[in-house]
């Protein structure tokens, strides 16, 4: 069975740039090359995790992660798998528009320090963004709102290379303006949700409810694009693509329930806050032993609660805030 994905072969490729020539801390990145047929070079990532021992196995992880990540509408580097008969590898496509070049961020080198925790992450990039001396109010708040939207992405997808290398702002070296970076580095995604993600000290699953409980507004919009567009049936036609098939090998059925299980709780967080947002915004619809379905169906059609397990869940959920609100009242 042929992919849709391409297969170059790296010979094809003409080497622009070593690794050594390359500026910047991409440690799997052996080279930059022209590649044939394509306006934007690559860089040839050789990806060696640890993590992971089947043969090309990241590889294959990478371009799934940028599967999904165009799927549900998140910016991310194009990746192509590419190989020889000494290497094994993927290429991720240059994000630079001329001109352009990545800031060493390094928080985390620079004595800034860190918590383990989202704020002082946000806030420890944000000082050192300040730093720069270019960065204006408004690239401050999109920054904030970037790097929500990382953490989300790499909480849905399992990400455990979580760290300020991989979410480097660009510069116009002429004109001083910055901007986000589109997502890349994906190689450790879709690993077991109970894993903890090292910078954080926290699993992917727990990630996820965090952002959910204190960062809504920041990751609504990538959430309620998972929600509609990342279903069971398009995961199944994803994961149906021979090169997954072959590339996963034993661990295909693995990196498939992984993702599921982490687009299921994206499921279930979202019921619960618009059942809630229906909550307060309809209090006709509340009734003594329950919500009226129809009702919640007339306002989000889009919203599939006809599990009576998802259901009790999401009242015993309002029943508890409920409960909560009162005592503080009182």
């Amino acid at each position: 069975m042929s992919s849709k994905y391409s297969n170059i072969n790296l010979d094809s490729c003409k080497l622009i740039r070593d690794e050594k020539e390359i500026e910047g801390n991409f440690t799997s990145v052996v080279g930059e090359y022209a590649i044939p047929g394509m306006e934007k070079t690559g860089f040839f990532k050789e990806n060696g995790c640890a993590v992971y021992e089947a043969n090309n196995d990241e590889n294959a992880r990478e371009l799934l992660a940028s599967e999904i990540m165009e799927i549900i509408g998140m910016p991310h580097a194009d990746i192509i798998i590419a190989q020889n008969e000494e290497m094994k590898g993927c290429f991720s496509i240059n994000v630079l528009e001329k001109d352009e070049s990545f800031v060493e961020v390094n928080v985390l080198k620079k004595g800034y320090g860190f918590s383990n925790n989202i704020q002082d992450f946000i806030q420890k990039d944000s000082e050192f963004m300040k730093n720069i001396g270019c960065a204006s109010e408004d690239f401050l708040n999109q920054r904030r709102k970037y790097i929500l939207k990382v953490l989300y992405v790499c909480a849905l997808l399992g990400n455990q290379d979580i760290k300020d290398d991989n979410i480097k702002p660009i510069i116009n070296v002429k004109t001083k303006e910055l901007r986000n970076s589109p997502c890349y580095d994906f190689a450790t995604s879709f690993s077991q949700h109970k894993q903890e993600i090292t910078e954080f000290n926290i699993t992917s699953r727990d990630l996820m409810i965090e952002l959910f409980k204190n960062y809504y507004e920041d990751i609504e919009e990538l959430a309620k694009s998972t929600y509609n567009n990342l279903t069971k049936e398009k995961i199944e036609e994803i994961m149906s693509d021979s090169m997954f098939i072959e590339i996963f090998g034993t661990e295909y059925n693995n990196v498939k329930a992984n993702l599921g299980d982490m687009c299921k709780l994206n499921e279930e967080l979202y019921i619960i806050k618009k059942i809630s947002e229906l909550q307060k915004q309809q209090t006709k619809s509340i009734k003594k032993h329950g919500i009226s379905l129809e009702d919640i169906k007339k306002i989000y059609n889009n919203v599939d609660i006809t599990s009576k397990d998802n259901i009790a869940r999401m009242m015993n959920y309002l029943q508890s805030e409920k409960e909560s609100k009162n005592n503080e009242q009182c």
